[in-house]
């Protein structure tokens, strides 16, 4: 992300999405960079709440110039609303996510640090991957002859993974590629 100033080309806003994220926001001179701003609608079972999660950024644009801008955090809900708009103590502290997050992007040194302590979290999912199986997999393996009765994950899981660059970035980190 920070060698990525040299892109803006004249953009008044830069809006980066990745999702599944909530992420930092930075001033480039008199230009705005936001980085993440999570799920709109994610319809995929799973346990984990952040992704159900998100905001939106409401622009004024008067005269080919950006006037105003404000950050609209809300939260997938159930039944027909599907989105509510976060308010009060939610609200804010979705807000100040965004704003650790931008401190952390602002400091280079407390930036590396705490990709590094995100990427080893990641480690073992990645060492399963590449080996073609899971941690279970592996603990039997070591107490029973299961080779060829069960399947490896499937390649098209590893190749999704090599795709996305967040993933990438990350392997890249663990294995100093």
């Amino acid at each position: 992300m920070r060698d990525f100033h040299h892109g803006l080309l004249g953009a008044d806003i830069v809006i980066v999405q990745h999702t599944h994220c909530i992420g930092a926001h930075e001033r480039f001179g008199d230009r705005d960079i936001f980085y993440g701003q999570g799920n709109f609608i994610f319809d995929y079972p799973l346990n984990e709440p952040s992704w159900r999660k998100g905001f939106l950024i409401d622009l004024d644009i008067r005269e080919n110039r950006l006037y105003h801008l404000q950050l609209i955090p809300f939260q997938q809900a159930p039944g027909p609303r599907l989105i509510s708009v976060l308010a009060g103590s939610e609200k804010q502290h979705m807000l100040d996510q965004v704003a650790h997050y931008s401190a952390v992007l602002g400091s280079g040194e407390q930036y590396d640090r705490e990709w590094m302590r995100y990427c080893d979290t990641r480690r073992a999912y990645y060492e399963g991957l590449l080996r073609g199986h899971g941690a279970i997999r592996r603990k039997l393996g070591r107490f029973f002859s299961i080779e060829g009765r069960f399947p490896p994950k499937s390649r098209m899981q590893i190749y999704r993974s090599l795709q996305c660059l967040s993933r990438l970035e990350e392997l890249k980190t663990l294995y100093s590629l």
